[in-house]
């Protein structure tokens, strides 16, 4: 390669290092960003503007932008086995989506079980729904039945911060350094 041709090609190389800037929210921070496990480059992102959108980083614009909730989004979740459902938490209620529906998707189950603000939600493969909230209660809601499952209480006197299904192992997170297992209570 000549001299000429490195100095052209070092403009094109440093412009493609450089983060690109996904743009779909209208306004306000994003609040959640997960990446599908499913379609390799696809991400959805939720944010303060109560707006799902949906990207695909192989192409410049958002795949989707959806206006899911009237109220920020704290969390997002994908179907474990359909991706094209999604779950989101706004304030203390938790709304699910078809978003093969597009932008005119309406909500198809809401769950009202949180009495506080819920920070993060998490879907088992065999449709368990947990949601941990600000009170420090972790409702957990059977998706099949569409009824709730179980209350997890009193293992954080405070905020409950995070929740996962990992197998044999239901965890929740507090604000103080503290994760909790729950023992013999395993979704996964």
């Amino acid at each position: 390669m000549s001299e000429t041709e490195s100095a052209a090609a070092a403009p094109v190389a440093a412009a493609e290092s450089k983060p690109r800037r996904l743009r779909g929210h209208k306004k306000g921070a994003v609040t959640c960003c997960v990446a599908s496990s499913a379609r390799p480059g696809v991400v959805a992102s939720s944010g303060e503007d109560g707006c799902l959108c949906w990207f695909d980083l192989r192409t410049k614009d958002a795949l989707l932008t959806m206006e899911a909730a009237n109220k920020p989004i704290s969390s997002i979740c994908f179907k474990p086995g359909n991706e094209d459902f999604v779950y989101i938490s706004a304030g203390n209620e938790i709304l699910s989506f078809d978003v093969r529906m597009g932008t005119q998707s309406k909500p198809l189950e809401t769950y009202n079980y949180n009495r506080d603000e819920i920070n993060q939600i998490a879907v088992s493969s065999k449709g368990f729904l947990a949601a941990a909230d600000d009170s420090g209660d972790v409702k957990i809601v059977n998706t099949i039945q569409k009824c709730l499952y179980k209350r997890l209480r009193e293992a954080h006197t405070s905020i409950c911060s995070s929740v996962q299904f990992i197998p044999w192992r239901p965890w929740t997170g507090w604000c103080y350094h503290f994760l909790f297992l729950f023992s013999g209570f395993c979704l996964a």
